[in-house]
């Protein structure tokens, strides 16, 4: 995936140091799968999605940092320090190509090789197998009778949202249901799933919930 552009690791903006995004490769995790064998049985059992989505393992981020051009090239020296601020470290790391998302807890491995004297800086990242949305989603929902419904759209990963509630009020996913007071709260029983989640809210007119939720994708 050639471009020449630029990623943001942590603090560090590539371009403060004068390199560029030659390249970079960043491809699906690998899904976790688990299997039971069925004794005397043909083939296996299949428990991959057991807890209601795939699961995934760690994903690898490659990084190709180049300087454009031959010119005001640093001296090694320089380009050593540069690589002992990321290497080992974990990061969040965002890409010029992905603005809108970023890779999360980024344990990065940096080598360095040289054509010339020109460096070659590679940065391998283990990261979550998620892409994360750099803005959490929100929805700010105001009772204007005794009952609402909302619909939350979600990406691929799960999420667990918050709900900050004005008053008294009664929430709804699916089987589940909470009645809460005026506060904060994160249910682990309601998750929102890939694609459109529908709840109802129950309030006194004039009530508002603020919901917030972490949205991901691979």
């Amino acid at each position: 995936m050639p471009t020449l552009g630029y990623a943001i690791i942590g603090n560090y903006d590539t371009r403060d140091w004068g390199l560029q995004l030659l390249n970079y490769d960043a491809p699906p995790p690998e899904a976790k799968t688990y299997y039971v064998d069925i004794p005397g049985g043909n083939g296996a059992l299949d428990f991959s999605e057991a807890f209601g989505a795939p699961l995934y393992n760690n994903r690898t981020l490659t990084l190709t940092l180049v300087y454009p051009t031959d010119t005001d090239l640093p001296p090694r020296r320089k380009v050593e320090q540069i690589a002992g601020l990321i290497h080992g470290r974990a990061f969040r790391i965002w890409l010029s190509d992905e603005p809108t998302h970023y890779y999360d807890a980024g344990r990065c491995a940096v080598s360095v090789a040289y054509s010339g004297q020109r460096p070659v800086i590679t940065i391998e990242a283990t990261c979550a197998p998620y892409r994360l949305k750099t803005v959490e989603s929100y929805a700010l929902l105001t009772a204007d009778d005794a009952t609402l419904t909302a619909v939350l759209t979600n990406e691929g990963m799960p999420a667990m949202p918050v709900f900050v509630l004005s008053s008294n009020a009664t929430i709804t996913f699916g089987s589940v249901s909470h009645t809460a007071s005026a506060g904060t709260y994160q249910w682990p029983d309601i998750v929102l799933k890939q694609g459109d989640n529908t709840l109802t809210i129950t309030a006194d007119s004039g009530a508002t919930v603020a919901i917030s939720w972490q949205e991901g994708a691979l």
